[in-house]
């Protein structure tokens, strides 16, 4: 099992550089549901941010972009250390919607996404992702920041307002969007390795800035003879044992397992195995087939 990446993990991947070479603050907000109430603080370290603890009624937020003062003024330069955006399982997230109503589907999203992300978030109800870049200077040109920020997110299917000073949901701490209903944010993934330029993402296809459902859609099913949907020969699907295993132990423990929770493991070793252009086909056909047998 991979060792779990903390708060401070993420965050000295994300400021370490920074911190190098400039004196500035992190800026934290942190809402209290109970007490209808926010508080704003300013942290001029990793180390202050990664100790400081948070409860569990508490939606807690910090902004991607470090600030040189605790009163920045409207038009200063901002330093940005990483690209990033949302992505949501149910309407309740970011964006106010359900954009991705099974796993395997936001997945392969991401997978679609000709840069992988350097971090990958768990927010409670959504993914966060961060494409960590290889210098952090104080960047001039917000407008072409932020016109970058609005493509990623919309290829992602968020639609909010976004601008460098966003602010995304701070690991190991507690999203409670929903009262009653905490759900803990972690880090799932981190690899400081994979740094970008700006330039990288303004050379990318404008159709990978741009919403999946835009993209080119796949090509229809060969039919056989008798008129079923049958796959070509370069789309053949090869069944291997670690896909014959996830359904035979889900078989025989049917009565704990949900049609959903099938469907998505099936579809995760699918996706593995599968051209990508067939796989948001075959997991909704699954899903609806484990939905309703026959």
């Amino acid at each position: 099992m991979l060792p779990k990446n903390s708060r401070k993990d993420f965050l000295q991947a994300l400021f370490d550089d920074y911190f190098q070479y400039y004196s500035g603050f992190i800026v934290v907000k942190a809402v209290s549901k109970l007490e209808h109430k926010s508080r704003t603080r300013y942290f001029p370290s990793v180390d202050l941010l990664a100790k400081q603890e948070y409860f569990e009624d508490e939606n807690v937020f910090f902004s991607v972009c470090p600030r040189e003062s605790m009163k920045p003024r409207a038009g200063s330069a901002c330093h940005l250390p990483a690209l990033w955006a949302g992505l949501d399982f149910s309407a309740s997230g970011h964006s106010g919607r359900s954009c991705y109503t099974v796993v395997p589907r936001a997945a392969l999203a991401v997978r679609l996404f000709p840069l992988p992300p350097s971090a990958i978030v768990e927010s409670g109800r959504g993914l966060h992702m961060y494409w960590l870049l290889k210098n952090i200077t104080a960047e001039t040109d917000v407008a072409t920041a932020e016109k970058l920020l609005r493509q990623i997110n919309l290829y992602f299917q968020c639609p909010g307002v976004i601008s460098v000073d966003s602010m995304m949901r701070l690991p190991d701490t507690s999203n409670a969007k929903m009262p009653g209903d905490p759900l803990r944010c972690q880090v799932k993934y981190l690899n400081a390795e994979f740094r970008y330029s700006l330039e990288d993402f303004e050379k990318l296809d404008q159709r990978y800035l741009s919403p999946p459902s835009a993209h080119p859609a796949p090509r229809p099913a060969a039919r056989s003879e008798t008129g079923a949907p049958s796959l070509r020969d370069d789309e053949t699907l090869v069944l291997d044992e670690s896909l014959v295993e996830v359904v035979e132990d889900s078989v025989e423990n049917l009565g704990q397992t949900s049609p959903d929770e099938l469907a998505e493991r099936v579809a995760l070793k699918v996706v593995e195995k599968l051209k990508e252009e067939l796989v948001d086909e075959i997991v909704d056909r699954l899903v609806k087939r484990l939905r309703n047998p026959r």
